[in-house]
């Protein structure tokens, strides 16, 4: 509906918008969500098949996550989601690093509300912060502008 709303405002009301531009909107916008679809796809393949093998268990067993308590393993997630949307989609790593850390949240008994307010807002800082920073890739590309250099 809001597809449609815009289409009627910007092609209707506003006349700004002229026939060839929706071409090329919507080639645009079927680029952009293939990609990420993929990447959704993938990171959801590769979740599965690392939870299948319980390598989560053994990871965080070896690393001491289990045993450090719920701030031990709060700081652990909030480190791991920040530095690992540094580099990749966030998507990929909330599809990725999730089951590898739910059963830790299980076992301290941590507010899974409270956890998944601090996997999204280190989700959101690391994926603004260089070297990779996918979120400022994506406003360079929308507007158009370069990085100041």
């Amino acid at each position: 509906m809001c597809v449609l709303y815009a289409f009627l405002l910007e092609f209707v009301v506003f006349r700004s918008l002229k026939l060839p531009d929706i071409y090329r909107i919507a080639k645009s916008t079927g680029l952009i969500t293939a990609v990420v679809f993929i990447l959704v796809a993938v990171g959801n393949g590769f979740s599965w098949i690392i939870s299948f093998a319980q390598i989560p268990q053994t990871i965080l067993e070896a690393v001491g996550v289990n045993e450090a308590g719920p701030v031990g393993v709060l700081i652990a997630i909030c480190i791991a989601f920040f530095v690992a949307c540094m580099f990749v989609d966030p998507i990929v790593v909330i599809l990725v690093l999730t089951p590898i850390f739910a059963p830790a949240i299980e076992a301290t008994g941590l507010d899974p509300v409270l956890v998944g307010v601090l996997i999204t807002l280190q989700v959101a800082i690391g994926s603004a912060t260089p070297p990779f920073g996918c979120d400022i890739f994506t406003a360079i590309a929308i507007f158009k502008r370069h990085t100041g250099k």
